[in-house]
């Protein structure tokens, strides 16, 4: 869009009828003059309005939430005319930084300038850095060039992999569900008989209540069972003015995908079914399917509409009773709570992931504690 200076214009108007209805030289060397600077300022804006480049570059190709990332934007004359004054503006940029009000320069004929900004991106998404503004004024601003320019510039924005050292997940069954330990190297087993302790058992095997019994230390011994299947059911429902902790959403799906992560690392398989607007399954067997994943997450933002509840149940018709289920939800309310429980006396052993830190949902953990139902919150990442 190509804007005018007003007052130069009635100027121009005047002088045209000062000098129609007086006439005289004067008044025509005025008239001339102005017309003069108009063509000459319109001349100069259509040379250099497409001799102005912009370029958007970024320290790494792709980024995790919480990555601060160096973005540098370089503004480019390739008119061999001077430029006194354009100013850019990147839209996302604009989004991200109250203090972001764009980069003003003038740049010499056949030269560049570049502006770097810090950037931190705590929520996963592809960030849109081709969207830019830009205003370059003529010769003494009679003319205002404004335009968008629409560029094809993304950013991509993972959500960040935690290696998880402390985290205690699902790893076998006995009588109760057992509880281990991420990298004790011990798999999924179930116990098939306690024996006495030999030299050289490993220490964790231990069954310490039988060795406080009878006196002596007795060990376990493990049966493998299929538990290096995985179920992930992960609740993508829609959360509406949660004040409490703006990030919640980005801390349970980077709990999700670390697990996945680990899961595999150790050569399980994962079936993951997600409550989104859409349902979806994706089965993990290798690494290249983590990536699929990944892109989901990273197109896809909670926006469920399905109550979570109802999707559980729907699915666990479906799931064998003695599969290694690890449910991730924002939070655990009362309902999701009943629910909870009514589960696991239907003989289902899993383990809860939750990632908000609201302490109104302690109690209902503790009361899930009781029968066993172990919740794990996002003090694992």
């Amino acid at each position: 869009m190509i804007d005018i200076n007003r007052t130069f214009i009635f100027f121009i108007v005047i002088s045209f009828l000062y000098a129609y209805l007086i006439g005289g030289i004067l008044a025509y060397s005025i008239l001339y003059t102005l017309l003069f600077m108009f063509i000459i300022s319109y001349i100069y804006i259509i040379i250099i309005k497409d001799k102005i480049y912009i370029e958007v570059k970024f320290e790494r190709e792709v980024g995790t939430t919480g990555d601060e990332i160096k973005v540098v934007t370089t503004i480019k004359n390739g008119s061999v005319l001077p430029i006194y004054y354009v100013q850019i503006k990147n839209k996302i940029l604009y989004s991200m930084d109250e203090k972001y009000n764009g980069y003003l320069m003038d740049l010499k004929p056949k030269s560049s300038k570049s502006f770097e900004s810090k950037v931190k991106f705590n929520i996963r998404g592809i960030y849109d850095f081709g969207n830019l503004y830009m205003c370059a004024k003529g010769i003494l601003s009679l003319i205002i060039i404004k335009r968008n320019v629409k560029k094809n510039i993304d950013f991509y924005v993972y959500p960040k992999v935690h290696a998880l050292t402390n985290v205690f997940m699902l790893n076998g069954y006995t009588d109760d569900l057992a509880i281990c330990k991420v990298g004790d190297g011990i798999d999924s087993y179930s116990i098939s008989d306690i024996r006495k302790y030999r030299p050289g058992d490993d220490l964790r095997r231990i069954h310490w209540k039988v060795s406080a019994k009878y006196g002596g230390l007795h060990t376990k011994n493990f049966d493998k069972v299929s538990s290096d299947k995985y179920i992930i059911l992960l609740d993508m429902k829609y959360i509406e003015n949660y004040k409490e902790d703006k990030f919640i959403e980005e801390h349970l799906i980077e709990m999700t995908i670390s697990l996945v992560k680990f899961i595999k690392s150790r050569n399980g398989t994962i079936d993951i079914y997600i409550n989104n607007n859409k349902e979806e399954h994706f089965f993990i067997d290798r690494e290249s399917k983590i990536q699929l994943l990944m892109n989901y997450f990273i197109e896809n933002k909670s926006k469920g509409k399905n109550d979570f509840n109802v999707f559980i149940l729907n699915k666990i018709k479906e799931i064998p009773s003695n599969s290694s289920i690890l449910i991730f939800t924002p939070k655990i309310n009362d309902e999701i709570r009943k629910n909870f429980i009514n589960i696991k006396k239907m003989g289902y052993k899993f383990v809860v992931f939750y990632s908000s830190e609201n302490p109104k949902y302690y109690e209902n953990i503790i009361l899930m504690k009781n029968y066993q139902i172990y919740c794990i919150g996002k003090d694992i990442l």
